[in-house]
């Protein structure tokens, strides 16, 4: 059974803390909720992480592009631009999945150089 967005919503805006870092696919959910911390991502023109490109040869290239400073969990700020994600993998998981990990590696402070490779 799948829930509506009805019915989880007001549960969730419940468990929301000023503290709270909420990482969210807004290609796939709207989350009406205002919050400072909530962090979207997706393929959308307004979610905060996305793709600006993507390029293919031995190794996939993602220019990861954060397009609003967020707050990391130590309380500095992660500005806006690009990190390029290194690939030695075929893109078979989805971009989404690529983008809540590094979304979550930037809050989490893990991620500070301006290339990765996964």
């Amino acid at each position: 059974m799948e829930l509506s967005h009805s019915v989880y919503l007001p549960e969730l805006a419940k468990c929301l803390h000023r503290e709270t870092r909420l990482i969210y696919n807004e290609d796939a959910f709207f989350f009406p909720v205002v919050h400072p911390n909530a962090i979207s991502y997706g393929m959308r023109y307004d979610a905060a992480a996305t793709v600006s490109s993507i390029e293919s040869a031995e190794e996939t290239t993602v220019a990861y592009c954060l397009q609003k400073p967020i707050r990391k969990l130590s309380g500095e700020l992660a500005e806006e631009g690009e990190l390029l994600i290194r690939r030695s993998v075929p893109m078979e998981k989805s971009l989404s999945d690529l983008l809540a990990a590094v979304t979550c590696g930037i809050v989490c402070g893990v991620i500070r150089t301006p290339t990765v490779k996964i």
